[in-house]
């Protein structure tokens, strides 16, 4: 199973981290279906009132989105969450 942590994480998709987690990821889900050792992307204004109750250890965030990490939770900003994501997906694929 391939794993990342979260400095691998940014490196390979190239955006602002903020914060810190000490978890392995092993993957991605979907908000709220995402366990902690997984990272989940919010790409709308929309989605970002449900990071609080996400057990996802990370999230890949548009910069729009105004969001602080949590204590042992991170948070990447990029441009674009979508492309981001695509790509960690191929990594894990």
């Amino acid at each position: 199973m391939k794993s990342l942590n979260i400095q691998e994480v940014n490196k390979l998709i190239g955006g602002e981290l903020i914060g810190n987690t000490t978890q392995t990821i092993t993957g991605a889900e979907e908000l709220g279906k995402a366990n902690e050792n997984q990272i989940t992307f919010i790409g709308s204004v929309k989605y970002a009132r449900q990071w609080k109750d996400s057990k996802a250890c990370a999230a890949i965030i548009n910069e729009n989105i105004k969001l602080e990490a949590d204590e042992n939770r991170a948070l990447i900003r990029v441009k674009n969450a979508d492309i981001s994501i695509a790509k960690l997906l191929e990594f894990f694929d």
